[in-house]
């Protein structure tokens, strides 16, 4: 019967807690929703021009339905309206964690930078150090870095990799009309 009440005893006090703690994880997230969308939206537009320092405006494509990892796409205009390329953000997950990324693409489907705006992988620094900076190296055959995917960071350069190519068939399809 004792054995009993102190299993209840603390049975509630760890519920109490539990229902503390959900309570003020629920309120701070009440408080900083808003924040949080704000600066992600501004990271989104830093990212823009980061990709593409050269453009003035960037104007939303409508995502195809089939798409896997492409969440958005604009079309990258300079001063006079001209075409410099297209953005797409992508956005993947794997065992290690996910990648939300901003990738430039132009001319005959020619690979450009690429921003991340969100790595969570467990080899993150890994992934950019070995990976994205090498790729985005002044000089870099996009091309090729984006197949050289033995970083230290395997996983994550192939989910780049992927999101890549599939942005990459995504414009190809636009510019032959298909």
């Amino acid at each position: 019967n004792e054995r009993v009440k102190k299993y209840i005893k603390v049975s509630a006090t760890l519920g109490l807690i539990a229902g503390i703690s959900a309570l003020l994880v629920g309120l701070a997230n009440a408080i900083t929703a808003d924040r949080i969308l704000q600066n992600a939206a501004k990271k989104e537009a830093n990212g823009l021009k980061e990709v593409y320092d050269n453009a003035d405006a960037f104007s939303p494509i409508d995502v195809a339905s089939d798409a896997t990892y492409v969440v958005k796409i604009w079309s990258a205009l300079d001063q006079g309206g001209q075409e410099v390329g297209y953005i797409y953000k992508t956005s993947g997950r794997n065992a290690y964690g996910t990648v939300t990324m901003l990738l430039g693409i132009s001319g005959e489907a020619i690979l450009g930078r690429i921003v991340l705006l969100e790595n969570t992988e467990t080899y993150g620094q890994t992934l950019e150090d070995n990976y994205v900076t090498p790729y985005n190296a002044e000089g870099a055959d996009t091309a090729k870095a984006i197949d050289d995917v033995r970083c230290g960071a395997t996983y994550g350069a192939k989910l780049i990799q992927s999101m890549a190519k599939e942005a990459q068939a995504d414009y190809q399809a636009r510019k032959e009309g298909k």
